[in-house]
């Protein structure tokens, strides 16, 4: 069976922060734990943000990474880039899986 879990967190576009507003159910000796950084948080649009995974694993390896955007893209490498279009707030969400 997979694990999965995702943490939420809200980018601020144009005088910005990155401000987390989720948490984990499972710890990272049960299941993954999903934690990225943004490299950059404010900035005229369009702006493009470098998305850097530090997940936690847990007891077996993340096979599988889903990325939200918040302005209707969404990308599954481990850490992409993406550009923001329009100014404005939006909210990033990463979901880590796991084979077990």
């Amino acid at each position: 069976m997979a694990r999965s879990l995702e943490k939420h967190l809200t980018a601020f576009l144009l005088l910005a922060a990155v401000v987390p507003s989720g948490c984990s159910i499972l710890g990272p000796s049960e299941g993954p734990e999903a934690q990225f950084r943004a490299q950059t948080q404010s900035g005229t649009a369009p702006l493009e943000v470098q998305f850097t995974d530090q997940s936690s694993p847990g007891s077996s390896p993340i096979t599988k990474w889903t990325w939200l955007f918040g302005d209707g893209a969404k990308r599954t490498e481990r850490n992409p880039v993406h550009v923001y279009e329009e100014p404005g707030t939006y909210g990033v969400v990463l979901r880590v899986e796991t084979d077990v």
